[in-house]
């Protein structure tokens, strides 16, 4: 998964430009498929890393029409693409095994945490979240060994444009479609 901060960023971005939507359901949602340990279930997918939106439409009936609904699958792109386009995974695990690849990036995580709240201001978001979900949010001193700070932040950027409307339809159409060639054809300009 993508950090809670990170999810937080997407989220507040995304709401910048859509402005009908109900901003506190839009947290909930983005942050939802992160709260319950089978991320399997949650993802609609092996774990977070392999996320389904397609499988998440079919199994919600196709309704992305509520502010809560549209964040969850905003959260299920974002997962798949952050650990398919912003980085290879696969590549990542092969090189450095499950172990070390989890110590990196949750080191990678703690050293951006303070930066991603104060770069987006979304301090007051996390100030306002359980402790059972703040406790997952450490910082620490170090350098990136996996993430790009720039390409991070692009990759926001991006995602928060993403039509989702337009997305869930190309989905319903083919939902075997390659989410990153999809998204990059739909992202907002």
């Amino acid at each position: 998964m993508a950090s809670f901060s990170m999810h937080l960023a997407i989220a507040k971005l995304y709401l910048k430009t859509h402005l009908k939507e109900d901003a506190e359901e839009f947290i909930k949602g983005t942050l939802a498929p992160d709260l319950i340990d089978d991320k399997a279930s949650t993802h609609y997918g092996k774990n977070s890393a392999w996320a389904s939106p397609s499988k998440y439409l079919q199994n919600n009936e196709n309704d992305i029409e509520n502010s809560f609904k549209k964040a969850y699958f905003l959260h299920l792109i974002t997962d798949y693409l952050f650990y398919h386009k912003l980085i290879d995974i696969d590549d990542y695990l092969e090189k450095l095994g499950v172990d070390e690849w989890r110590r990196r990036y949750r080191t990678d995580f703690d050293i951006l945490e303070d930066e991603i709240k104060k770069k987006y201001g979304i301090e007051d978001m996390v100030e306002k979240l359980p402790d059972y979900i703040k406790k997952h949010m450490t910082k620490t001193q170090g350098e990136l060994t996996i993430f790009e700070r720039n390409s991070l932040f692009e990759f926001f950027e991006d995602i928060s444009k993403i039509d989702l409307i337009k997305m869930k339809d190309e989905l319903l159409k083919n939902p075997e479609a390659d989410l990153i060639k999809l998204s990059e054809k739909i992202i907002s300009k």
